[in-house]
């Protein structure tokens, strides 16, 4: 039969052709798939396999593409909220230093004028 010729017939007729063949798993295949195989004597290498390989290729480079992509956006969420982190440290930080600066020169000002250790150590909540 020529192409042509098994491009007339069906799909069910080409299923059934494609079947005595020894055409495993036919209903996956389109009609003009199928007229490759059987015009191949039942192989599928030749028809399909550079298809589905073409196709397998292009679903890879898409998850790759994913995979970066997604690796890009939690990089950047994460230095993201890492810098947020130190923000807010630093600024803590910077406060909590900034008290024991201002407690220090309230110390040394009660000290110049004749205040007792003690007094001192209350009031500016420092150690003697």
């Amino acid at each position: 039969m020529t192409r042509d010729q098994l491009l007339e017939k069906s799909l069910g007729d080409l299923r059934e052709i494609a079947k005595l063949q020894g055409v495993k798993s036919i209903t996956k295949y389109r009609k003009g798939e199928l007229v490759d195989i059987i015009m191949n004597g039942g192989s599928k290498l030749s028809a399909v396999k550079p298809k589905a390989e073409a196709e397998e290729k292009a679903l890879a480079a898409k998850y790759e593409e994913g995979i970066g992509i997604g690796f890009e956006k939690g990089r950047d969420e994460g230095i993201g909220i890492g810098m947020e982190r130190g923000r807010e440290e630093g600024i803590e930080i910077g406060v909590e230093k900034g008290r024991y600066a201002e407690r220090r020169e309230m110390a040394k000002a009660l000290k110049n004028n004749g205040a007792s250790l003690d007094l001192i150590a209350n009031v500016s909540s420092l150690s003697e």
